[in-house]
């Protein structure tokens, strides 16, 4: 009983504040570790306690342990099964931690934006890259991003100065384009030596969901400032784009109050069983 309610109180806790997020007026863009960590706080009950649970319920003390509750029986004995249980508990966390601090720091390239339209966030994205002096070619969900082109007859270095207007997003390339008058662009860009792609500047993945109004944004072969800069500009945009009702706020948030009330039932069952083995 306690394993159950442990499991479906973060779970509801994390339904409730997403259904949240979902009913908003306006999109809410997040970092994709701080998404990945709200997805372990929803999942904690059983990574922390269904899990070590598990381990130790090889040995019957800690199996009376997670099931009424009581440490009367957790006296180390004389066998090694106690010790071992242990032992399987401990390995259990490490690997456990160990595989959430690999996913957080992989999805440091990863942005997630809640409750949008998939087509307004695509129509949105347009309008950031134009307005920092940048061109796009499409292929599948990728976007591959460099300086867009100015009329022939302007050098290399001065088309690439001049047609971002954005200090940050130039800085961003200025390595690039000065690497590619030496023939190192491909070096610097982690790109193939050849001219149509010397001065691409990132590839940009977009996967949408019309269901669950939700985009998430990968980004590949980028540099930091570029990326700061168009999504500065896209939480900007966001914040000004009213949404429209999305139905999976609402069933988010029935199922939130569904496990709530689950909750508050197994906790009265836990209470009379309880009373009733004092008696």
């Amino acid at each position: 009983m306690i394993l159950f309610l442990a499991f479906l109180f973060p779970l509801a806790v994390y339904l409730f504040v997403l259904g949240l997020i979902n009913r908003r007026d306006r999109p809410l863009m997040v970092s994709g570790a701080w998404d990945f960590a709200g997805v372990i706080f929803a999942a904690s009950g059983f990574l922390l306690l269904l899990g070590p649970g598990c381990a130790t319920g090889l040995y019957e003390p800690w199996r009376y342990f997670w099931g009424a509750g009581s440490t009367d029986r957790l006296e180390p004995p004389g066998d090694g099964g106690w010790y071992a249980s242990i032992v399987l508990a401990v390995i259990y966390f490490v690997i456990v931690v160990g595989g959430c601090a690999l996913i957080l720091w992989a999805r440091r390239q990863t942005t997630a934006v809640y409750n949008v339209e998939p087509s307004a966030f695509e129509n949105i994205l347009a309008r950031v890259l134009e307005g920092l002096g940048l061109s796009w070619t499409r292929a599948g969900n990728q976007l591959f991003i460099k300086y867009a082109p100015l009329p022939s007859g302007n050098s290399v270095a001065g088309t690439a100065i001049q047609a971002a207007p954005s200090v940050a997003v130039r800085e961003a390339g200025r390595e690039l384009v000065e690497g590619a008058a030496l023939g190192r662009g491909a070096e610097l860009a982690g790109l193939p030596a050849h001219p149509a792609v010397a001065h691409q500047l990132a590839v940009l993945e977009v996967d949408a969901s019309e269901l669950f109004h939700h985009v998430t944004l990968r980004w590949r072969m980028t540099e930091e400032p570029l990326r700061q800069e168009v999504e500065s500009e896209l939480r900007r945009l966001l914040a000004q784009t009213p949404t429209r009702t999305n139905l999976i706020g609402a069933w988010l948030l029935t199922l939130s109050a569904v496990l709530f009330a689950a909750i508050f039932v197994g906790l009265v069952l836990l209470i009379l069983l309880n009373l009733r083995w004092m008696r």
